[in-house]
């Protein structure tokens, strides 16, 4: 029989325990919104530093993959991809809790150099040390600048005053979207991505007559049964992605035999700069009283914080080892949950043809590279560059 002091031990233990589950579990999943009412001088937030373009995004990636994060209080070289940020009052913090996870974390307090022979160099082993932490997107009251990275998890609940949330509507967002000489990709998903959403097309400020099922499921995060959008290869999160091109591989079928879309390369993601430089983007796309809405950063958060990149729009896989068996409930087609990428199933050449006929990308590739077994992989940039965005939103 447990005495009283190992029952009160057993009862905090199972707490906790509960409250994470709690925390975790889709069903109870939410933005959530706080306002820093005092300063702090503890450490509960660490900032990503020097990210914008393909290798950063990979590097942090790499680190991600390996299970670590290092932060450090100088930022004296390019290597530094965390730093420790102190809250002010009124700085807004906005996360989602489908996000919260541990992992291994340890602050790097030397001046580390680039060789041997530097007299700061050194390599003695960091403390690393497992900590609840959420992917979060910080607002400075001081400036007008935007901060992503990792809160400690839970944060301080006697200096951080919970807000209400006011995130614009799927309606909100394809209503707006306007500009004579763009071309907007919406998708809707639903927030579990259990099953499909709908992809529509509006060109220069007109829908055309275009509406297809589209799976935004990863078969990770299904694998796992969590709902969370951030890490590499978990479910399409939401955002807005720059159309770079259009691609085929004949060497991978995973992605199907049809041409496919590159939605991302690493660049850093439309609204994902510290200042709101896509301002003429953004203001074509959605009411400026949603810029800082959590949706518009989701993805460009994963992006800058573990790394995520390389989104597709692509058919069901040709693979014979990867047949697609995962039946959609809404269409009772089978499809192959993704890496992360936005899957068309059987239909993927339909996209295709109607971004031909309305010129915004070509079949005649620039580019070809040809492997060693003959097959070939072929890419081609977006006719309109800078003009053609893919929307991705959750349904009401």
């Amino acid at each position: 029989m447990l005495n009283r002091n190992e029952l009160k031990k057993y009862i905090t233990k199972a707490l906790i325990f509960i409250s994470i589950l709690v925390a975790t579990n889709p069903a109870n999943a939410e933005v959530k919104k706080y306002r820093a009412t005092q300063y702090q001088r503890e450490v509960r937030f660490i900032e990503r530093v020097n990210y914008g373009n393909p290798l950063q995004t990979e590097y942090v990636g790499n680190l991600f993959n390996m299970g670590r994060i290092t932060y450090r209080a100088v930022n004296d070289d390019p290597s530094v991809t965390f730093m420790p940020y102190r809250f002010r009052k009124g700085d807004t913090v906005l996360f989602n809790t489908d996000e919260i996870a541990t992992y291994r974390i340890a602050e790097d307090k030397t001046k580390r150099g680039y060789q041997k022979d530097d007299p700061y160099f050194d390599n003695s082993p960091l403390n690393y040390v497992a900590r609840q932490v959420v992917p979060c997107i910080v607002y400075p009251a001081i400036s007008n600048e935007k901060k992503y990275g990792f809160c400690f998890y839970p944060l301080t609940e006697e200096v951080m005053e919970e807000q209400s949330t006011d995130e614009a509507s799927t309606s909100d967002v394809l209503n707006y979207g306007k500009g004579d000489d763009f071309t907007f990709i919406y998708i809707t998903l639903p927030k579990d991505r259990l099953s499909t959403g709908k992809i529509r097309i509006k060109h220069k400020g007109e829908w055309l007559e275009y509406e297809q099922p589209i799976l935004g499921l990863s078969r990770d995060t299904l694998a796992l049964k969590k709902n969370n959008r951030i890490d590499p290869n978990a479910n399409t999160p939401q955002g807005i992605y720059r159309v770079e091109g259009v691609m085929k591989n004949e060497e991978n079928l995973e992605l199907g035999k049809e041409p496919y879309l590159d939605i991302d390369s690493g660049w850093v993601a439309v609204g994902g700069t510290p200042y709101p430089f896509d301002a003429p983007i953004l203001s074509q796309i959605i009411d400026e009283k949603h810029w800082k809405d959590y949706w518009i950063n989701e993805y460009a958060l994963g992006q800058a914080v573990v790394g995520r990149n390389l989104l597709r729009i692509h058919g069901n896989s040709a693979e014979p080892s990867e047949p697609p068996q995962y039946e959609d409930k809404n269409t009772g087609k089978l499809y192959r949950p993704t890496q992360g990428c936005l899957n068309m199933g059987d239909i993927q050449q339909t996209l295709i043809d109607k971004l031909v006929e309305i010129g915004v990308i070509s079949l005649k590739y620039d580019n070809t590279i040809t492997f060693a077994s003959g097959k070939k992989k072929y890419w081609n940039k977006t006719n309109h560059i800078g003009k053609v965005f893919v929307i991705v939103k959750d349904e009401d």
